[in-house]
């Protein structure tokens, strides 16, 4: 059997992860829409779009692929992937901003009602979303993309650049709306560019798992010293381009390179 996957493979395995998917979440959806489960227990329901498609997929490519994870990293480097996220935040905001002027308003209407629905409203809801969306849905894209697909293609070509923007790509497309797809991509680059730096699959899991949390945790809370307010007010994505300042773009991208590069040379490849 030949060593990793190929380009094609990667491609096949997101529609396969998708179609799993999208029948998994068809059903609790319908289930939900029924009243035959809260919205509470749909949260909690949505681990399983997740989980299944993945274990699926491991299952017929286990022999194919073997990641690292190391869950043993140094302290500090908690810190440095809670910043990471959090300015994966900032400038996530700030892109889904700019694709709102080049992709046509209505395609914008499901996506902004996928959102309202998704994010906390309360702490039981935040509970529930940050077990769900916080943690496996980040966890298991992570195995997915970076450990799957990015080490698979690494193993078979030994290209990082060509495989890494594939799964980027692919990462973008996941995501199945063209508001996440555009900033999906540069951060699927990062975080595969961090798993391939650093040898272990644990560094891209925790920035995404910080980068989701911290979105759903800036949803729920308020803010009453008028800087926070500000930071609140873009983070929610509400503001026009137009409107937001440049200057915490600028500081949010310059920050994820120092950050990055840090991390490079603070980590030894295991």
């Amino acid at each position: 059997m030949q060593k990793g996957i190929s380009y094609f493979e990667s491609i096949g395995i997101v529609v396969l992860f998708l179609f799993f998917n999208s029948i998994i979440s068809f059903v609790l959806q319908y289930i939900l829409m029924s009243h035959f489960i809260t919205k509470d227990l749909f949260m909690i329901l949505l681990i399983f779009t997740f989980i299944i498609p993945l274990f699926l997929i491991y299952l017929i490519y286990r022999k194919k692929i073997l990641f690292a994870i190391h869950p043993n990293i140094k302290l500090f480097n908690y810190l440095l992937l809670f910043i990471l996220g959090f300015f994966f935040q900032v400038s996530g905001v700030y892109i889904e901003s700019f694709s709102k002027i080049i992709i046509p308003e209505k395609y914008f209407l499901d996506y902004s009602q996928m959102k309202e629905f998704l994010l906390p409203n309360n702490k039981k809801e935040f509970f529930f979303a940050l077990i769900t969306i916080g943690f496996i849905a980040p966890t298991c894209e992570e195995l997915l993309f970076r450990g799957i697909l990015l080490k698979g293609m690494l193993d078979r070509y030994h290209r990082f650049w060509i495989s890494n923007s594939v799964q980027a790509i692919l990462f973008g497309f996941a995501h199945l709306n063209p508001f996440q797809f555009l900033y999906a991509i540069p951060i699927g680059l990062i975080l595969g560019y961090l798993y391939h730096t650093t040898r272990n699959l644990y560094f891209p899991v925790m920035a995404h798992v910080f980068t989701n949390s911290l979105a759903l945790l800036f949803a729920l809370i308020e803010w009453e010293n008028s800087t926070f307010r500000e930071w609140k007010e873009i983070l929610e994505g509400n503001m026009k381009f137009e409107n937001l300042p440049m200057n915490y773009f600028i500081l949010s991208i310059s920050s994820i390179f120092f950050i990055i590069f840090f991390i490079k040379r603070y980590n030894k490849k295991i």
